[in-house]
């Protein structure tokens, strides 16, 4: 029971560190993506205003904008995948409360039927004591 206990643990301290990891990796692709974002504004801003380089800040914005697409992606499937694993973790979580609870129960059996063992062996031993105590008398 102590060494499930453990492992459910182990694995418990191994799913917050992906999780931990997924949101740092979402925070760095948000940050990523409003840079994007930004740098599109402001090569949509420059191309606005300068109508020679309007084909470069076309290709330019056509990039980020694919760029932005990917990014966007990225992030979506790293949220459906800690959804997921947040899933999978109150899952576990569950199981070992409920191995734990089955454990106490079975415990709780187990010193319930060693009490009425012992009393029986206590009343087997009287009885004993008072057939030898007889059998002395006689």
């Amino acid at each position: 029971a102590l060494e499930k206990n453990h492992n459910w643990l182990v694995y418990d301290q191994q799913r917050e560190a992906y999780v931990q990891g997924v949101l740092a990796r979402i925070k760095e692709l948000e940050t990523q993506l409003n840079e994007a974002n930004q740098a599109l504004q402001q090569q949509h801003k420059e191309a606005s205003s300068d109508g020679q380089s309007g084909q470069v800040a076309q290709r330019e914005l056509e990039a980020e904008r694919a760029r932005v697409s990917r990014i966007q992606t990225d992030l979506e499937d790293l949220r459906r995948r800690y959804e997921e694993k947040s899933r999978e973790a109150a899952q576990a979580r569950e199981q070992l409360l409920e191995e734990r609870k089955r454990e106490r129960e079975a415990l709780q059996e187990e010193r319930r039927g060693s009490s009425e063992r012992t009393a029986r062996l206590q009343g087997d031993l009287e009885e004993e004591r008072k057939r030898v105590a007889e059998l002395l008398m006689q």
